[in-house]
């Protein structure tokens, strides 16, 4: 994650997924790379959004996935950074249920101005029934893989597979 401001290369978007969990706050991973990808290691998420900073240009993007539980840490550290929060979204499993994970845009020296998204719902149903909302797929096509379903078929409005089908 080095990246060194005498590197001429700026950069229009920038996105992340980092480590959601600060060292020692939850349970360990049996596996290495599992550990790694859920706690914070070698980079902190001040590491993800400074790196961002340094490599976007002047109106350069940043999209970043992370928990709702850190979104106060999260907004503060763009900021710090010169990053100005611009679109958010939370993420949530049910109707009714509590938000899963943040999607959050910021603008590299943008001026202060934070559109908030609706919602966006995974799925409806319980049990059996369950499968992905129409939003969800239309929001990324690329979740049929895990319904089973045909980019396509969503695409051309066609209904879906439950999920409980394609265990």
């Amino acid at each position: 994650m080095e990246y060194k401001k005498s590197d001429k290369t700026l950069f229009d978007f920038a996105t992340a997924n980092p480590p959601y969990r600060t060292t020692y706050s939850g349970r360990n991973c049996p596996e290495p790379s599992r550990q790694a990808s859920r706690f914070e290691g070698e980079a902190s998420l001040e590491d993800f959004v400074a790196c961002a900073a340094r490599c976007l240009r002047t109106r350069g993007k940043f999209g970043i996935v992370f928990l709702p539980e850190r979104l106060v840490e999260l907004v503060g550290l763009l900021r710090r950074h010169g990053l100005e929060p611009k679109r958010l979204r939370m993420v949530h499993g049910r109707v009714g249920g509590p938000a899963r994970i943040v999607l959050m845009e910021s603008v590299r020296a943008g001026k202060p101005s934070l559109i908030v998204e609706p919602p966006l719902i995974l799925y409806e149903g319980e049990g059996e029934a369950a499968r992905l909302t129409k939003n969800a797929l239309q929001f990324c096509p690329f979740l049929a893989c895990n319904a089973g379903c045909s980019s396509a078929g969503i695409m051309n409005g066609e209904g879906c597979f439950p999920v409980s089908e394609t265990r």
